[in-house]
């Protein structure tokens, strides 16, 4: 393989690594109230966020994992 071809292989794999686990950094910063909603569905891959903190949402919305990307959603107020 040449290195040009292991360069760009391994600076793919680096851009992809976030997406691969989607909660491990994207709670930095200010989180707003309430809690994401649980939703439970075998993703087999994550699509591109749609925001990155809970500051990017509008209003009351949280910025969650749900239907296999990040994006803003209304929260829950209690987990009962």
């Amino acid at each position: 393989m040449k290195p040009s071809s292991l360069f760009l292989l391994t600076v793919a794999v680096l851009l992809c690594l976030p997406m691969a686990q989607p909660g491990s950094w994207w709670h930095k910063g200010e989180e707003k109230a309430g809690y994401c909603p649980e939703f439970y569905l075998n993703c087999r891959f994550t699509m591109i966020p749609k925001c990155s903190q809970d500051k990017g949402c509008k209003g009351d919305q949280k910025c969650c994992f749900y239907y296999c990307r990040r994006q803003c959603v209304e929260p829950w107020w209690s987990l009962d």
